[in-house]
């Protein structure tokens, strides 16, 4: 609560004193964008005069209520009066249907058995958005094994290349989540789903929904640093051609900041080494 509701509800002041402040602080459009809270639960009845002849358990987790009668007791009772219990109780949600409990009335033999009268339901946990990509985002591999199991360490796998309108990555949107409710009818909440964004980059475009990114050129596809997606026309390799990057192919351009070392080779559309 707001201190200022606090000391009204204390007689320290009135409403209006309490008003006149918050108006001198500029705090009134402040006080009035705050959400009213949730209204707390009504206390759970602990006693009730059918004490005596009934017995109600609920487990632990408030999510399942077990009902029985007292056998010794010689009254009998109506339906009618087992639903004025669990009312009594504070027993709201997930309350089995009359047909149940009258069987359980009428089954004498079987009374000493605790009928499960309610049962809460569990929320629903929801899933994070995601973003699937349809190219390899670590092609590069330590080395290739070849035949008889020896690992050819300068070929590293080939690089991913794309043409122009292909699919390059796809957002998947989040699943909203479901809240629950224990027997009591309370509320069982859960956590907001995440959300992520499509980035896009040079050579790419993004779709009217925002959910899916084409490739705009032939190239390499990658992904930034900030997590934009983006095609390269050009292959860039800094740092010279060896055991770092294994043979280099590329159907385009390729920029070779650097020495190509002996035994690499580097296969592409044209070629310029620094």
């Amino acid at each position: 609560k707001m201190l200022g509701d606090i000391l009204v509800e204390s007689n320290v002041m009135t409403r209006d004193q309490c008003d006149a402040i918050l108006k001198k602080q500029r705090r009134v459009d402040e006080i009035d964008a705050v959400e009213p809270e949730t209204p707390e639960m009504p206390e759970i009845p602990q006693t009730s005069a059918k004490d005596d002849y009934f017995d109600l358990t609920v487990s632990e987790d408030k999510m399942t209520a077990f009902f029985s009668i007292n056998d010794q007791s010689a009254v009998s009772f109506t339906l009618q009066d087992i639903k004025e219990y669990l009312d009594e109780k504070g027993i709201k949600y997930g309350i089995v249907d009359d047909e149940k409990i009258s069987e359980y009335l009428e089954n004498k033999e079987g009374l000493d058995t605790p009928l499960k009268v309610a049962e809460g339901k569990l929320p629903e946990a929801g899933k994070d958005a995601s973003i699937k990509y349809y190219f390899d985002t670590d092609p590069l591999k330590i080395g290739t094994v070849k035949d008889g199991g020896t690992i050819d360490f300068k070929d590293r796998g080939e690089l991913p290349q794309v043409k122009k309108g292909d699919l390059l990555a796809e957002k998947i949107p989040a699943v909203e989540g479901a809240a629950g409710n224990d027997v009591y009818g309370r509320y069982l909440t859960v956590s907001k789903p995440k959300d992520t964004a499509l980035r896009k980059g040079k050579g790419t475009s993004i779709s009217e929904d925002k959910l899916k990114i084409y490739a705009e050129t032939d190239g390499i596809p990658e992904i930034s640093a900030v997590g934009k997606v983006y095609v390269s026309p050009r292959l860039e390799v800094s740092g010279g051609v060896g055991l770092k990057t294994g043979h280099v192919e590329f159907d385009g351009k390729i920029d070779v900041i650097g020495t190509v070392q002996s035994g690499y080779r580097v296969r592409g559309n044209s070629l310029k080494a620094n």
